[in-house]
């Protein structure tokens, strides 16, 4: 779904799960499918699990030196953290049983504040680009 309605992406950034325990493994789970089939790498930064506003702060500089598509699966918690740091400070909080939500950001240029726009999988289940994607027979 989201290579065909957003493009290919060229970084895959998960919330760090710990190996041991499998605690907050959901985040990289949601990419692994994703991963597999662009043949992108997961990265996952350790740092985020108590500093994920500063994680954001870092994906914002790098992002405005070579502009990337990059998908990122976080946990639900330490989201509107990471959306502060990338330049959204309006993000609300997620419900701990909301697993429908993407949002997706633009940048214009490094100071100003990013584009968000947001959708729900079921909306984007009806839109053009999912339902023109290839078939496997």
């Amino acid at each position: 779904m989201i290579p065909g309605c957003f493009g290919a992406p060229s970084r895959l950034i998960s919330y760090p799960l710990n190996p041991l325990t499998n605690k907050n493994a959901r985040s990289y789970q949601t990419l692994v499918p994703l991963a597999a089939a662009s043949g992108v790498n997961i990265e996952m930064n350790q740092d985020a699990i108590e500093h994920s506003e500063a994680v954001g702060q870092q994906l914002r500089i790098q992002l405005a030196a070579l502009p990337e598509r990059v998908v990122i699966a976080w946990e639900h918690r330490r989201l509107p953290d990471l959306a502060r740091g990338l330049g959204w400070s309006a993000m609300a909080p997620i419900a701990n049983d909301d697993f429908d939500q993407l949002f997706v950001l633009r940048f214009e240029g490094a100071s100003s504040p990013p584009l968000v726009q947001h959708y729900s999988q079921s909306e984007l289940l009806q839109q053009p680009c999912f339902k023109s994607r290839p078939t496997t027979p």
